[in-house]
């Protein structure tokens, strides 16, 4: 309500907004007041009630004003008729065909006449807080016309010769009854930049809006809208899109495609569980996300690794061309059973996550590639036997990286992947390698370093496509000497063990390219020969094995300044008949060679 508490102040009034309040009623006292210039009140179901009661004289004023304006009127100059209450634009202005802006906001205009087509030079027309409810044909060939103010009328759609403004490059038509889906010949205007539809009842978007290609803002925020066109992936210029308050289940993932964006706002939307909390990070976070899975339809490649993601998004299922997905370190803890469905999937990235198990549906796929690195695993999941098994035809994974988890021990079950070529289980707590591994007839890599493992069985001997075997790390005090038939190990890492010895057949390993053995507690070969290099540690070995056979030992040529202990010690070393030490170091021959 309101009160005339200073009789005198009251007298003076000229201007009252009392606008977006709970008055109902204006109060006799109101009505007197001939000197009021301004009054905005917005009550309900009575304005020309209310105008009728106290804009007697002075609506006559404001009239006056306004033929002021027009009088007055310097070439170059702009009009501005806001907030004037005027029921028409005055005939005058029309007459002024040099006009280049005219604001004409909060007044009662219902219908703009047909003359509006006179003004052939307008270039910024506002007709915002009106009562329209449409437009004359002929403001369609205002060719200079670039920015056009329709907000907070009575549209119901935007008039057809909205879109024949050529030069056209702000449109605003928020705060109006705009509803159904945005007229198709959106896609006309060429020219416009901005575009302001937001607080209306629109429900969609015309596929056409994607040939509006010069739009840099879309603000449709407070609508109805349900889902977004693909065709949106062509307005690639757009900077700012505000959806936020509507009805979006899920987005199209072409708005990926909009790589200048700078503000993207979706949050609130109705949107799943996983897409709300990537829209509530920010314009960033979830303009990579959505850039990331619009790319996949392209490459067949998703990645979303490191997006804080506990869940995958539903969104992702609908990708039934990848072959490959990434999804490291994210905080998931399960994997739906609908990943089954990405029936073209080949390699999946899951490491770093906080995974214990896989979903049984995973069974059926064809994976060839399986990263379950630094997660939970404590035993092998009988899921990942099924991908790899023999009987599949044929058997699909090549790749199976289960490092850094908690797994203790490998089953039997592993040696049914006979397509299996890399297989990394370091970073666990294995004690024992299994002898299935022989099974294993093409793996060309194993990665079994930093576990507890003790010892390893001679059936490795027997997997000869393999090239790098890691085996640092662990409690090793023996290697068999059947590994020394493994003719096509290139790379062969026993570092930091609990080694004393090589067997002397390591010395048929010719392939060997690179030789790690440190941190052990080696008595054979003696430093000065390690510290030579593999190729020299390997000869002397094989020195020392033929020895056996042919009765004579050669050292030449190595370089020693001391006779190596395990000379005397070796196995052929007693039935020994020649020893050749030219071309070494040697200042004295001890005693005990002989």
């Amino acid at each position: 309500s309101l009160d005339a508490t200073d009789a005198e102040a009251a007298m003076q009034l000229r201007e009252l907004w009392v606008a977006n309040n709970e008055i109902s009623l204006l109060p006799p006292w109101i009505h007197d007041r001939r000197t009021m210039e301004y009054v905005n009140v917005d009550l309900p179901d009575c304005d020309e009630a209310t105008a009728g009661l106290f804009f007697g004289t002075e609506l006559s004023e404001r009239k006056r004003r306004a033929k002021e304006v027009c009088r007055d009127w310097v070439e170059g100059l702009k009009m501005d008729f806001s907030s004037m209450f005027l029921e028409e634009i005055p005939l005058e202005v029309f007459k002024k065909i040099e006009l280049e802006n005219l604001y004409a906001c909060g007044n009662r205009f219902t219908a703009v006449p047909a003359r509006v087509g006179f003004l052939i030079n307008i270039v910024n027309l506002s007709l915002i807080e009106n009562r329209l409810t449409t437009l004359p044909d002929s403001l369609g060939t205002l060719a200079k016309l670039i920015y056009l103010g329709l907000d907070h009328n009575l549209f119901e759609d935007i008039p057809s010769c909205v879109f024949q403004l050529h030069s056209l490059e702000r449109l605003g038509v928020s705060h109006n009854q705009l509803s159904g889906e945005l007229d198709d010949n959106i896609g006309d205007c060429k020219t416009l930049q901005l575009l302001w539809l937001h607080f209306n009842n629109l429900t969609g978007l015309n596929p056409e809006i994607g040939s509006a290609s010069s739009l840099t803002e879309l603000r449709l925020n407070n609508n109805k809208i349900q889902s977004l066109p693909d065709t949106i992936a062509r307005n690639t210029a757009i900077t700012l899109l505000n959806l936020a308050h509507n009805k979006l289940k899920s987005m199209t993932t072409a708005i990926g495609a909009l790589t200048n964006m700078i503000d993207m706002r979706l949050y609130p939307n109705p949107l799943d569980e996983v897409e709300l909390e990537v829209v509530k990070s920010g314009t960033q976070h979830a303009c990579r996300f959505y850039s990331c899975v619009y790319q996949a339809q392209l490459t067949g490649h998703l990645d979303l690794a490191v997006q804080g993601l506990n869940h995958l998004p539903l969104l992702m299922f609908d990708q039934h061309n990848l072959t490959s997905l990434s999804l490291s370190d994210n905080v998931i803890q399960e994997l739906p059973k609908q990943i089954a469905d990405l029936s073209a999937l080949r390699t999946l990235y899951l490491g770093r996550n906080l995974l214990t198990a896989l979903p049984p549906e995973m069974s059926q796929m064809t994976l060839h590639e399986l990263h379950f690195q630094d997660n939970r695993l404590i035993s092998l999941p009988g899921v990942i036997h099924d991908i790899g098994a023999r009987g599949k035809d044929p058997p699909s994974l090549r790749l199976l990286d289960l490092s850094r988890n908690t797994i203790i021990a490998l089953p039997t079950g592993l040696g049914s992947m006979t397509m299996l070529e890399r297989l990394n289980v370091s970073h666990n707590k294995i004690k024992n390698l299994t002898y299935v591994l022989s099974f294993l007839r093409r793996l060309t890599h194993l990665d079994a370093s930093h576990n507890q493992i003790s010892s390893v069985p001679s059936e490795l001997a027997k997997m000869r496509s393999l090239e790098e075997l890691l085996l640092n790390d662990n409690e090793l005090l023996t290697i068999p000497s059947e590994m020394a038939n493994m003719g096509t190990l290139r790379v062969l890492n026993i570092a930091n063990n609990k080694l004393t010895s090589l067997p002397l057949q390591f010395c048929a390993l010719t392939t060997i390219d690179s030789l790690h053995m440190e941190g052990n507690d080696w008595r054979v070969p003696c430093p000065e020969i390690r510290e030579r290099g593999t190729l020299h540690m390997l000869r002397y070995m094989a020195s020392l094995l033929a020895s056996i056979e042919l009765k004579e030992l050669s050292l030449s040529s190595y370089n020693l300044q001391h006779i190596p202990p395990e000379v005397f010690t070796y196995r052929g070393a007693t039935g020994l008949v020649s020893i050749k030490l030219y071309e070494n170091h040697l200042e004295e021959i001890p005693t005990s060679l002989f």
